[in-house]
C-alpha cells in the first residue's frame, strides 16, 4: 500500500471540498503526533519522502512485501493508533477534526489490511504492482527525477531494491501456493506478456535506458560515458535477470497452481478480505452488498 503523509492527505481532502486556504493548524498534541508519524513513515515510503526533499531516501525502494517491512509498519500503526486514541476528539472542530479523522482512518485501515495476506499476491496485471510500475519510473515518467548525475546514481540504488522486491515476490507466491492463496489464472496470463516486454537482449531496447537517451544537456562526456556503462550493466545483470526469474516462475510453477475462480471472495476468509478492500477504496463503512444495492438504480436506467 502506498502511504502518504497525513498532512498531505488533509490538504488534498480540504481542497477537494473547496477549502482553498491553508488548513487551520491542529492543536499542539495532535500536530506533534502527526509530525512524528510523517517522520516515522518516511523509511516506509521513500518515494514520497524524496518528493518532500528528504534526500537520504533517494536511493531506496522499500521492500513492502517483506517480513521486516510488514512487521515494522504494523507496529508503527499500532503504536500511533494507541497514541491517537489517548487524545480526546470532542473539543476539535472543523479542520482539526478532519485531521483527526483522516489520521484515525489511515491507522485503522493499515491495521485492518495487515489482517490479510496481501503480500502473498504481490504481482498482478494492473499498474500498482512494481513489475509494471517500476519501468514507468525507470523511463523517467514517474516520481524519480533524472536531472542531475546524483539522480542517476540514486536510481541505481532503487534498481537494487527492485531486484530484492522481485525475488521476495517469488518467495511469497510460493508460500501463497502452499496455502491456497493465488491470483486467478486469467490475471497471470495477462502478466506474462507484460514481463516479456522487459526481457530484452539489447539494453537500448529497455525502458530503463530512456534516461540515458535523454541526458540533460549540461552533462559532460565523461559523465555520460560513466552513467551509460552503469545503466547498461544494471539492465543486463540486474533488471533483465529479475524479470526473467519472475517470468520463469510464473510460467513453470505458479500458473499450474493458479485458481480458476475470480475475486478476493473465493480465497480463505475472502468475504472479510473483500470487505476490508472495499473500506479502503471507498473510505466508508458500507458493506459490499450495500454498495451493490446503492448502484442498482443506475444499472437499471
Amino acid at each position: 500500500m502506498h502511504w502518504r503523509p497525513v498532512a498531505m492527505l488533509v490538504s488534498i481532502l480540504l481542497a477537494g471540498h473547496g477549502c482553498v486556504g491553508r488548513p487551520a493548524a491542529p492543536p499542539p498534541a495532535l500536530a506533534a503526533l502527526v509530525r512524528a508519524w510523517d517522520a516515522d513513515l518516511a523509511p516506509y515510503n521513500p518515494f514520497t519522502a524524496s518528493e518532500l526533499g528528504q534526500r537520504q531516501y533517494d536511493r531506496i525502494l522499500a521492500n513492502d512485501i517483506g517480513d521486516e517491512y510488514r512487521a515494522g509498519m504494523e507496529g508503527l500503526c499500532t503504536r500511533y493508533r494507541t497514541e491517537l486514541r489517548r487524545l480526546d476528539p470532542a473539543p476539535l472542530s472543523g479542520d482539526e477534526r478532519v485531521t483527526y479523522d483522516v489520521f484515525a482512518f489511515r491507522l485503522d485501515t493499515c491495521l485492518d489490511g495487515y489482517r490479510f495476506p496481501w503480500h502473498l499476491l504481490p504481482v498482478n496485471h494492473v499498474g500498482r504492482s512494481w513489475p509494471s510500475r517500476f519501468p514507468i519510473v525507470g523511463a523517467g515518467k514517474g516520481s524519480h527525477p533524472f536531472k542531475t548525475a546524483r539522480n542517476y546514481e540514486d536510481f541505481l540504488g532503487r534498481i537494487d531494491g527492485f531486484v530484492v522486491w522481485m525475488d521476495t515476490a517469488i518467495a511469497n507466491m510460493r508460500i501463497g501456493m502452499a496455502r491456497g492463496i493465488t491470483q486467478p489464472r486469467i490475471v497471470m496470463l495477462r502478466v506474462l506478456p507484460q514481463l516479456d516486454t522487459h526481457i530484452v537482449e539489447d539494453p537500448q531496447a529497455s525502458l530503463f535506458y530512456e534516461p540515458i537517451r535523454n541526458f540533460p544537456a549540461n552533462f559532460d562526456e565523461a559523465t555520460r560515458r560513466d552513467l551509460t556503462a552503469k545503466y547498461v550493466t544494471a539492465i543486463q545483470q540486474k533488471i533483465v535477470p529479475a524479470y526473467r526469474r519472475l517470468r520463469a516462475f510464473v510460467l513453470d510453477e505458479y500458473l499450474p497452481k493458479c485458481r480458476t475462480s475470480s475475486g478476493l471472495g473465493a480465497l480463505p476468509d475472502g468475504r472479510a478480505w473483500y470487505a476490508s478492500a472495499v473500506r479502503v477504496s471507498t473510505t466508508t463503512e458500507m458493506t459490499p452488498d450495500e454498495i451493490y444495492e446503492l448502484a442498482m438504480p443506475s444499472r437499471t436506467c
